[in-house]
């Protein structure tokens, strides 16, 4: 099974392994390990990819300004941590704004995890993910 046969065209609301089209599961009666939490982990997976190949580079970028003064420059402190702050900031910018590349992305991985033995889902739903930094 090739990662590329997946369709994009699937919403997270409609993806559902097969058997159980048609069968939601409250948030509070999803256990750990379910496909429900693996899907959440994969939404916040696909968040990280967008801050960290989109977001983190264009605030590296928007350090760059021609017209930065050194009066209000934090030192060796700023240029020591000025990564992990963007980091933090892309993080936490991608975490509340849904783009259509985290969609994408989130509906590529979920329609290759329907096709995955349930082994391998309880794995991805009891992952634990970084989401500071």
């Amino acid at each position: 099974m090739n990662v590329l046969d997946i369709q994009p065209d699937v919403s997270l609301g409609h993806i559902a392994r097969a058997g159980e089209v048609g069968r939601t599961t409250p948030f509070a009666e999803r256990a750990e390990g379910s496909f429900e939490a693996a899907m959440e982990n994969v939404e916040k997976l696909s968040q990280k990819l967008v801050a960290s190949a989109f977001l983190v580079p264009m605030l590296d970028r928007l350090q760059d300004d021609p017209l930065r003064s050194d009066l209000m420059h934090g030192g060796f402190a700023e240029n020591s941590f000025q990564n992990l702050l963007n980091t933090r900031i892309a993080d936490a910018v991608a975490e509340r704004m849904q783009t259509s590349a985290t969609q994408s992305i989130r509906d590529r991985i979920g329609e290759w995890l329907k096709r995955q033995p349930d082994e391998r889902i309880r794995e991805i739903g009891l992952m634990r993910i970084d989401t500071v930094g």
